[in-house]
């Protein structure tokens, strides 16, 4: 039995959170599959750069089975965090931070809602069910130096092991 990697998972639900999250009038400028320690806000040439990112980072598993087998479906567990650049000056205010933040979370959380069960999908899908766990959790961060508001959402998804 070949079992689901997180990796996968990750890299499929960047493509999804890609399609809807990111591009012309979308509230997030990149998503990330992995944590990273900078994300390059910058400002020049009047143009912000990199204030609403998204970042898909693993959160542990639920292997279940015994030593002489691995049950068919497993439990992964994914953060997904949200940091929005807090403000500069004269260019990005404390207000559009904390709209930025709220728009993303109501784009997250829309998402979800059409990806939570994939089933019945023709293709193969890379995970069968997603959960959200719980409330989310707004926070401050530095990243790279730079204050970002920033919200974690924590996801369980019920992934299929193939032969």
């Amino acid at each position: 039995m070949k079992v689901t990697n997180r990796k996968d998972v990750r890299s499929a639900i960047k493509t999804s959170l890609d399609s809807a999250l990111t591009g012309a009038g979308k509230p997030v400028q990149y998503v990330y599959k992995y944590q990273t320690g900078e994300f390059l806000a910058t400002i020049e040439s009047g143009e912000i750069a990199n204030v609403s990112v998204l970042v898909i980072a693993g959160d542990g598993s639920d292997r279940q089975g015994s030593d002489s087998f691995i049950s068919a479906e497993q439990t992964i567990f994914l953060n997904i965090h949200s940091f929005i650049l807090y403000e500069k000056e004269d260019e990005w205010t404390e207000e559009q931070s904390e709209d930025g933040i709220d728009d993303v979370e109501a784009a997250l959380i829309e998402w979800w809602g059409d990806n939570a069960d994939r089933r019945n999908e023709s293709a193969t899908p890379s995970w069968l069910e997603m959960h959200l766990l719980g409330r989310s959790e707004i926070t401050s961060a530095f990243i790279g130096g730079i204050e970002y508001r920033h919200e974690a959402f924590q996801f369980g998804l019920l992934v299929a092991n193939t032969e």
